[in-house]
């Protein structure tokens, strides 16, 4: 009797606890098939992800929620064909790694016989010729039609160009003449073709110092590298000449004590002054008396003339 009681008695209380149990459990609430937090209780719980497999630009990412895991894998480069113009792409997925380019050539050295490369990888942009052509057989050799260089055997009497050069020699009074397209000499010393009022030669670069000028006959006399040699060139005769100066000089000179000189005006001197004028009567000294209007030696003299005048002074 007292152990029906008893069975009784915790039968009961079971019941009880059972029924207290069963009115505070939570129906757990997730945010997502991949959420291990329940958003009621806060219970966590064991999740497992669906991973996809990493691959060359994206790490092992879950299907369902897009959790990532790790570091994706990288390219893997093909073998570089070395050619800038050909692209290299990926072994694995096969994206372009690195875009095809354009060819950086050398400069051209003007021979169609030489071949053109790329500076950067050495590929060939332009073939070069197997051999120049064309052309006409001169002094220099014939002339490639492609590229204008000169090749082959010359012949010397046929000149490729008409045009002379002309260099001044070392005594100064003349120049070589010379073809322009082969050097060969056609005149060892030519005298100087000057230029009236200037000195300078129409063909090579020399430049008189000083012109000799015959002032009676308004004639050139002679051109001269130095002051001295224009001085020494004065004939003794009864004429006026006047030496004119026509570029900077050496002024280390002495002027002939039977000169008469003349500077134009007050402030010129002969050091650094390219209008530095002698004149001269031959060999009779000649006193600034003479010089004035009216005749001298049967001879018209204009002052003005011979002081401001072009004749010997330019």
């Amino acid at each position: 009797m007292k152990k029906t009681l008893t069975f009784c008695i915790l039968l009961f209380a079971f019941c009880i606890f059972l029924a207290a149990c069963g009115k505070g459990a939570c129906e757990h609430v997730y945010d997502g098939a991949c959420d291990s937090i329940c958003n009621e209780c806060g219970e966590e719980r064991t999740v497992t992800h669906d991973f996809a497999d990493a691959d060359c630009d994206t790490p092992k990412t879950c299907k369902t929620c897009g959790m990532t895991e790790g570091e994706a894998l990288g390219h893997k480069p093909a073998e570089d064909d070395g050619d800038c113009t050909t692209e290299v792409k990926c072994t694995v997925c096969g994206d372009v790694t690195t875009p095809a380019g354009q060819h950086t050539p050398n400069d051209d050295d003007g021979d169609c016989t030489t071949a053109i490369t790329c500076t950067v990888c050495g590929t060939v942009t332009t073939p070069a010729k197997e051999s120049h052509t064309g052309g006409t057989a001169t002094c220099l050799g014939y002339q490639c039609d492609v590229c204008g260089k000169w090749y082959g055997d010359k012949t010397p009497d046929n000149h490729a160009s008409e045009e002379f050069a002309y260099t001044v020699n070392e005594d100064v009074y003349t120049h070589r003449k010379a073809h322009k397209c082969c050097d060969v000499t056609v005149i060892e010393a030519e005298a100087h073709d000057f230029v009236f009022e200037t000195g300078k030669c129409k063909h090579c670069d020399a430049q008189a110092v000083a012109e000799l000028f015959d002032y009676f006959n308004s004639t050139n006399v002679g051109y001269y590298f130095t002051m001295a040699d224009a001085f020494e060139a004065i004939p003794d005769d009864d004429n006026l000449y006047a030496v004119c100066a026509l570029a900077d000089y050496d002024a280390d000179f002495t002027i002939p004590d039977n000169l008469f000189t003349f500077f134009g005006a007050s402030d010129r001197a002969p050091a650094g002054y390219t209008n530095y004028v002698v004149h001269s009567f031959g060999g009779t000294v000649i006193n600034e008396s003479m010089i004035s209007d009216g005749i001298f030696n049967g001879k018209v003299i204009n002052q003005s003339d011979i002081i401001g005048g072009t004749d010997c002074i330019f």
